[in-house]
């Protein structure tokens, strides 16, 4: 059984050393830069970006073990566009699909755009540390409740993901087989798997929400940090140059590049 304890990977690159609000508002750019364009060439260019950005930080890795889900998001976007989308230039009927030139560019784009954004999530949490994602919100005056969800969520994803296979060995020492090609009846097969799982979240938050309380976070009053972290001239020349790459490429977009279908996002 592989245990995920954290998506975090400890490096000395120069993302990692990055101010955590640096790293908060390059996340939001970062993941607002794809939605400039609606052509997938373009929105490639961006993962192109991200992809360089994985690579100075070391978190190669963490993508590559995303890769079947980046995958399945590109392909279940560029089938469901298909439907909702209609063009001029037919390139083929596939039963009662016809599918248009417009409709499978714009698919892709809209699939990227979803890839890029999971991939600047990944690099996000593989470049940050829960304390830190804590400490720059709290820094960037939002209020600690939501910071501290914020930070819990993240940390709680590989904690599922290390109960989700913990639970799928344990039924299939069971004799639970979810083999079935049809989709209706695999989800039905599924439910051994996903009952277990939502008693597991219910039991874990009620424990978490005891031990909280036990330690005094329902009192109010000035919270102190045993971090303050510190801004930087190379963390504003950063964020200076992510708002220039933003607004360029906005101006991008109202000249008319980038474009495949004008009046869509």
């Amino acid at each position: 059984m592989t245990v995920y304890k954290s998506l975090y990977l400890h490096r000395a690159s120069p993302v990692h050393a990055l101010d955590p609000r640096a790293k908060l508002l390059g996340l939001l750019a970062l993941a607002g830069l794809p939605f400039a364009f609606n052509d997938p060439r373009y929105v490639a260019v961006v993962g192109l970006i991200v992809l360089g950005l994985s690579a100075v930080a070391g978190c190669l890795g963490n993508l590559r073990r995303f890769r079947n889900v980046y995958l399945l998001v590109f392909v279940v976007n560029v089938v469901l566009w298909q439907f909702t989308i209609d063009g001029t230039t037919t390139l083929f009927v596939l039963g009662p699909v016809s599918v248009t030139r417009e409709a499978l560019l714009y698919g892709i784009a809209a699939a990227l755009r979803f890839v890029v954004v999971l991939m600047v999530g990944t690099l996000f949490v593989s470049c940050t540390s829960t304390e830190d994602v804590t400490v720059g919100l709290v820094h960037l005056r939002l209020p600690y409740t939501v910071a501290f969800v914020v930070s819990t969520t993240l940390r709680l994803v590989p904690a599922f993901i290390t109960a989700t296979g913990t639970v799928i060995e344990a039924q299939t020492a069971r004799g639970f087989v979810a083999d079935s090609r049809n989709p209706v009846r695999r989800v039905r097969q599924l439910l051994p798997v996903v009952v277990p799982l939502i008693v597991y979240a219910l039991r874990h938050g009620s424990m978490m929400s005891l031990a909280m309380e036990a330690r005094g976070f329902t009192v109010r009053g000035d919270r102190t940090s045993y971090r303050t972290p510190v801004m930087t001239a190379r963390d504003v020349a950063v964020l200076g140059g992510l708002a220039i790459i933003l607004a360029g490429a906005i101006h991008l977009r109202l000249s008319g590049y980038g474009v495949v279908l004008p009046g869509r996002l």
